[in-house]
């Protein structure tokens, strides 16, 4: 994002409120009163901040929907549901795992697994749900849950998590147990992390195009800050691809 700003003739202030409302208004109000060009947000928690500040500031939002008069740019959520649901049944998984956290409101991860469950579910394969708490432990439940599950045999030989955190959280926890379940147990994540930029996927995973969804966010805000109409309800989805781990792209 920095770079592609650069290269518009901008410089980026980074900004994390860390999922709380209160830091995020703080956020905006600095925002507002340092007259900042325009604003690119990745936001999770309330979107009332936004709607009562998006007169005053010009706003994109990246994944998250927070009103018609806010362009969204996201990738294929429920799209790479679907592809995670397929690639684990080519792969020949019969029993299938949901790995999730709860949510406040609905967010990409809802899409991504009404995506996976509407594709399992058509092809009649058992799954089950996990979610783990929004409570700051939340990796040590997830922990917990397939010590409980895999302990004593194979509980699931085919997991989708809604984020690469989560499926590398399971990988590990699974592998501790039996080194045979590594080939075993395929698990798939979301998002296409990686610890460099060409570093291999450190698990099979639903890639976004960050690059194109970074472009696209800087292109229409730059339109909005030069005074060009952007539509009312502006959209932008960007396909979904899927990587497999130690893969550097």
């Amino acid at each position: 994002m920095q770079v592609e700003l650069d290269q518009n003739g901008y410089k980026m202030i980074l900004a994390n409120s860390h999922a709380d409302p209160t830091k995020e208004e703080e956020i905006l109000q600095m925002a507002s009163l340092h007259q900042v060009t325009g604003l690119i947000t990745m936001s999770y928690s309330d979107v009332y901040n936004f709607i009562h500040f998006g007169n005053q500031l010009n706003i994109v939002s990246i994944e998250r929907f927070i009103s018609d008069d806010v362009p969204l740019i996201t990738s294929d959520n429920y799209g790479g549901g679907v592809l995670a649901a397929q690639k684990l049944i080519d792969k020949g998984a019969k029993k299938f795992l949901l790995l999730r956290r709860k949510v406040n409101h609905q967010n990409a991860t809802d899409q991504r697994t009404q995506g996976f469950m509407d594709t399992i579910h058509e092809q009649r394969f058992p799954v089950d749900i996990f979610e783990a708490s929004l409570n700051e432990n939340y990796q040590s439940e997830i922990i917990e849950y397939f010590k409980t599950h895999y302990e004593y045999g194979l509980a699931f030989d085919g997991i989708f998590a809604v984020t690469d955190e989560y499926a590398q959280i399971a990988k590990s926890t699974i592998n501790s147990f039996n080194p045979d379940y590594k080939d075993k147990v395929n698990i798939i994540g979301f998002d296409g992390a990686r610890d460099s930029q060409f570093a291999p996927y450190r698990v099979d995973s639903i890639r976004q195009p960050v690059e194109q969804i970074v472009k696209e966010a800087v292109s229409v805000i730059k339109r909005l800050i030069d005074g060009e109409e952007v539509e009312k309800g502006y959209k932008k989805i960007f396909d979904v691809s899927f990587v497999e781990a130690g893969n550097d792209g």
